[in-house]
C-alpha cells in the first residue's frame, strides 16, 4: 500500500485488508487442496478489496471530509503452480525469471486510453497527466472526494503460470518503478544471495538514482 494525500488510508488498509481477503477466500471455500485456486484467488481480491474502499469511505473522518487520503496497492496469492496479482494504482509486481523479468501488473495512469474515458465519462478531465490535475493514478483506495470523477478503487486482476525458472516475486511502489525499470529490477536480482540483500540493493538503487517518492519493497523467494 502507497499512500498519497496522507498516510491515513495505507495504514488503515494495511491493518484491515488481511481480514477481509480471509474472509472472502473462507466464503469461496478454498480448501487446502487449492482446487479451483485461479478463480477464487480472483474473487476474493475483488469482493475483498471493494469491501475494503466501502468501509474507507464510512469511516468518519472520511465521510465530513477531513481526512482526503488515499493509497494505491497490489499484492499476490501464490500456489504450487501459478500467481494471482491484484494491483489498484501504480504499485506494481515483477516476477524474476531466469534473466528476464516479467511484469504481473499494469499502472493505472489517467492518461491511459481506458482509464481517461471512465474519467471523461464520470465529467471530469486529465489535466497534466492528472485526474483534474491533482491525482497521478486514475484507480486508488481512500479519495474519496475523487471517486465521483472516476477515481476506482476496483483491482486489475491477472493470472500467471509459474515456471520452472522463477526466481523472484518483486512488489515494490512507485518510488522504485519511477527510477528503475523491470529489466534493470531482474539483473540486480540476480547478483542478489537471498530476498533481503535484493530488496535492499533495489532499494538503494533507487535512492542513488534520486527517488524522493515512497521506496517500498517487498521481494519473495520462489
Amino acid at each position: 500500500f502507497d499512500g498519497h494525500g496522507g498516510d491515513m488510508v495505507a495504514h488503515y488498509s494495511a491493518r484491515h485488508f488481511p481480514k477481509h481477503l480471509t474472509d472472502a477466500l473462507d466464503a469461496g471455500d478454498l480448501k487446502p487442496d487449492l482446487a479451483g485456486f485461479d478463480g477464487k484467488a480472483k474473487a476474493a481480491f475483488e469482493s475483498s478489496l471493494m469491501a475494503l474502499d466501502n468501509e474507507l469511505q464510512h469511516l468518519q473522518d472520511v465521510a465530513s471530509g477531513q481526512d482526503q487520503s488515499g493509497s494505491t496497492s497490489v499484492q499476490c496469492l501464490i500456489s504450487p503452480t501459478s500467481i494471482v496479482c491484484a494491483n489498484t494504482g501504480d504499485s506494481r509486481a515483477v516476477l524474476a525469471r531466469g534473466g528476464d523479468a516479467v511484469p504481473l501488473s499494469h499502472d493505472h495512469k489517467p492518461y491511459n486510453p481506458e482509464e481517461k474515458a471512465r474519467i471523461e465519462a464520470a465529467g471530469s478531465h486529465v489535466k497534466f497527466n492528472r485526474v483534474n490535475g491533482d491525482l497521478a493514478v486514475s484507480r486508488a483506495f481512500g479519495d474519496c472526494h475523487l471517486k465521483r470523477f472516476g477515481v476506482s478503487a476496483r483491482p486489475e486482476l491477472h493470472r500467471w503460470r509459474l515456471e520452472r525458472d522463477d526466481a523472484y516475486l518483486v512488489l515494490a511502489s512507485d518510488g522504485l518503478w519511477d527510477v528503475v525499470d523491470e529489466v534493470q529490477c531482474g539483473k540486480v536480482l540476480l547478483r542478489a544471495k537471498d530476498p533481503l540483500e535484493g530488496a535492499r540493493a533495489l532499494e538503494r538503487l533507487a535512492t542513488d538514482r534520486g527517488s524522493m517518492d515512497n521506496i517500498t519493497v517487498l521481494v519473495v523467494a520462489l
